[in-house]
């Protein structure tokens, strides 16, 4: 007997065997006309974006300031907590001398440390207008002076400078006094006690004369450094910085 061979099946297996190559090898041209077309575009849009920005960048390359990487700039030397990061900035003012400037990505920061500097800056009509960063803090503290946009900031202004006149502060001296008296007992306590951090001791301060002057409430943050107020501030400010380090722009 002769044995019958499936040579139609062996056949249709072999052409399903050179379809699957044949899309196999399609995918892989697809891909990498895909991953070319990335790249040029991509290339293209740095071109571009350096190009628009030649002259900021050629400012900046005058000013001293650390090396900045491609890309991140100064990011990395930024990496860390509040406490890490403010050494660091204190640090690079010891360094440089003001003005210099950061590379945060493509963010260019220019830091100013000389009185004689800040007061141009904080003179000038040119730089009222808020950090994008400042919209992190509108949570905590919402839209008012300190992190208003300058159109709604000049507006508050204006209606609230008759408020800061020389016999209505004058009324304040006594709350001045009274919590001054306060801090300057707590801060004996710490003489000869070796290093502490001030800030534990001005921030309370600070909270009960805005509030007691500003609100007409004293919330006792001196005496009770615990109170659910007290707590909730420099917490809000650690979440705001968190979330400035995750989420704002490279």
């Amino acid at each position: 007997r002769r044995c019958l061979r499936p040579r139609p099946a062996r056949r249709a297996g072999k052409m399903e065997g050179y379809q699957l190559h044949s899309v196999r090898a399609a995918s892989v041209n697809v891909f990498s006309v895909l991953t070319t077309l990335a790249v040029f575009f991509s290339l293209v849009y740095v071109a571009l974006f350096k190009w628009r920005r030649r002259r900021l960048e050629k400012l900046a390359s005058q000013l001293p300031g650390p090396p900045a990487l491609p890309v991140i700039g100064n990011g990395l030397e930024f990496l860390g907590d509040p406490e890490e990061v403010m050494a660091k900035i204190v640090a690079l003012c010891s360094r440089y001398e003001s003005p210099f400037r950061i590379w945060i990505g493509p963010i260019l920061l220019i830091v100013v440390s000389r009185p004689d500097d800040l007061q141009i800056v904080l003179n000038s009509s040119k730089t009222l207008e808020k950090d994008p960063l400042y919209r992190f803090f509108r949570n905590t503290v919402g839209t008012g002076l300190f992190s208003a946009p300058v159109e709604k900031w000049k507006r508050n202004r204006r209606a609230i400078t008759p408020a800061f006149n020389s016999r209505l502060l004058e009324q304040f001296v006594p709350v001045f006094n009274q919590q001054n008296r306060v801090l300057v007992s707590k801060l004996s306590e710490k003489v000869g006690r070796g290093q502490f951090n001030v800030w534990d001791y001005i921030s309370p301060a600070t909270l009960d004369i805005i509030c007691q002057t500003a609100l007409g409430v004293d919330v006792k943050a001196q005496d009770d450094p615990e109170s659910d107020f007290a707590l909730a501030l420099p917490r809000a400010s650690e979440l705001d910085y968190m979330r400035i380090q995750i989420l704002a722009p490279p």
